[in-house]
């Protein structure tokens, strides 16, 4: 984990917290003030006010490992971030891939890592051009329905029937993604966008794979207000009470399946709604999180499942 921490007691319990989940904090600097949170609100009907303030997170930029720190990774996951700082990794990307390496050490990668990015408030302040012009650099982005609208102008909400909202519009987004890479030339792959519909499932969209759509999953869920035991719901009936950090698990998985077991987008997909559907049964949001394993099993389940039907 990379980012920057404060120097009050709340750092003190995050980095204790981050250790003993076995995330390894080198990367995390102190810096003089608060450290950044998140507040969320919860009414008894389901609805959730996120409240953030950023603290010293914000000064990531000026505290930015360098191009060699980097290339001892893989893989580089940016989340509630400013577009300044993507911008600067994807010019510290640009910059390696374009000079002559020396010999690889057994510790380092002849490559920049990938790079993906969440979308948070942050950075949609931003101006969309900008955004979307920063993507075709990217490896992987993670949209939902509010980034969507925000960046792309794509407002599901209006779309009038079923057949405008899986098809329509991620023909539009494949069309603007070959764009953007003929603008910035060539690529190996160009960027996929992740876009999760919450209860409606789903997309992995790219140039060049085209877009494919994974509806979500039935779970058994924990009420959060902790007044319910738990029970057998469809994700549809589920108001945004259940779900802190379903996005989080949904992501972390479809990345791992992706780069560390390359798996197509329809199999990352379907693991990455097996991971948020199993996040949510637990309380809080860095619990409850699935191992590969766990994943793999619940799936073997279903199809046990599914033969015996």
């Amino acid at each position: 984990m990379h980012s920057v921490l404060g120097n009050d007691d709340v750092a003190d319990r995050l980095n204790l917290k981050l250790t003993k989940k076995g995330i390894d904090t080198e990367l995390c600097q102190k810096a003089e003030g608060k450290t950044g949170r998140t507040i969320v609100l919860l009414t008894p009907g389901g609805i959730s006010t996120k409240l953030g303030h950023a603290g010293v997170a914000l000064q990531i930029e000026n505290h930015l490992a360098d191009t060699s720190t980097f290339s001892h990774f893989s893989h580089v996951h940016l989340a509630s971030v400013t577009l300044p700082l993507v911008q600067k990794v994807l010019r510290m990307k640009h910059n390696h891939h374009n000079t002559p390496t020396s010999t690889p050490t057994p510790t380092t990668t002849t490559r920049f890592p990938s790079v993906s990015l969440d979308l948070g408030a942050t950075i949609l302040a931003a101006d969309p051009n900008e955004l979307r012009e920063a993507f075709g650099q990217l490896d992987y982005v993670f949209l939902n329905e509010y980034s969507l609208k925000v960046v792309y102008g794509i407002n599901l909400e209006d779309s009038s029937t079923s057949t405008t909202k899986t098809t329509t519009w991620p023909s539009y987004l494949i069309e603007k993604l070959a764009g953007i890479e003929h603008n910035n030339g060539t690529r190996e792959s160009g960027v996929t966008l992740v876009v999760t519909l919450g209860t409606n499932g789903a997309y992995a969209i790219s140039a060049a794979r085209g877009s494919f759509f994974q509806p979500s999953e039935n779970v058994e869920v924990v009420d959060t207000t902790g007044m319910s035991s738990p029970h057998s719901v469809s994700m549809s009936s589920l108001t945004p009470f259940y779900f802190t950090g379903a996005g989080d698990a949904f992501a972390a998985a479809f990345l791992t399946m992706k780069l560390l077991y390359q798996m197509e987008d329809s199999e990352a997909l379907s693991r990455a709604h097996v991971a948020a559907a199993t996040k949510i049964k637990t309380k809080g949001g860095t619990n409850g999180h699935p191992s590969h394993n766990d994943i793999e099993r619940t799936l073997s389940l279903r199809k046990q499942d599914k033969h015996i039907s």
